[in-house]
Order: structure tokens, then sequence, then C-alpha cells
């Protein structure tokens, strides 16, 4: 068992003050797993639903970086395959997925993948 730590993907997100954002983290190819989302180490919710998160209004968020961390682990012996999609909506322009994969890991292994988040 190993666990892989891919280089963490990040995008910028437009906001306008009224806009309410949230954050959904699905864990994909029936693996298993966790996710922690927040702003700094005082304003983390964790979980491991598909249910979105409420991060704030754009009037509060604008500025900020968002941090998703989730972890995925295998428990599939069909497949290696470790994934995960993240999905900030709430703002004018719509959903935006951000997709995440590792294809090269054994049995057991765990995927850590971060996704940073610069709300403007």
């Amino acid at each position: 068992m190993s666990i892989h730590n891919p280089i963490p993907k990040f995008v910028t997100y437009l906001v306008e003050p009224v806009s309410q954002l949230t954050a959904k983290v699905t864990i994909g190819d029936a693996q298993s797993g966790g996710w922690a989302i927040g702003f700094d180490d005082t304003h983390v919710k964790k979980g491991s639903g598909e249910d979105p998160v409420p991060v704030g209004s754009g009037r509060d968020v604008k500025g900020k970086l968002l941090q998703i961390v989730v972890t995925v682990v295998d428990v599939r012996p069909e497949t290696n395959h470790l994934s995960c999609t993240v999905t900030i909506a709430g703002g004018p322009s719509g959903p935006v997925e951000v997709e995440q994969a590792y294809d090269e890991g054994g049995d057991g292994d765990t995927a850590i993948f971060t996704t940073l988040v610069q709300f403007q």
C-alpha cells in the first residue's frame, strides 16, 4: 500500500456579492474516502457525502483561497483507479468541475487530491 499526492489543481472562480457559494466532492469509481473544505484551520468542514457544502456569500469569500483536500482509498480489487470531482457552484458563470485521478497505484493505495479555489 502506498500514499500518492498528485500535484494540486488551482482554479479561479468569479463571484458577485450576493452569490451563495457551495463546494461538492464526489469520490469516483465506487472507492472510499473523505474530504475537508476550509479557508483556514479554524473554519474547516469535513465529511464523506456528496451533498453541497455552503462556503459563504460572494461578499464574504471574495479574495479568499478555499482549500479542498480529498482522500480517496482503493477498496475495490477490480480497479486501482482513484478519482474525485470537486464542483464549485453559486457564481454568475455557473458550476465549475475540477476532476482529478490517479491510475498508477496498487491494491489498497490512497491518493490525496488538493484543489485550491481563488474567489474573485
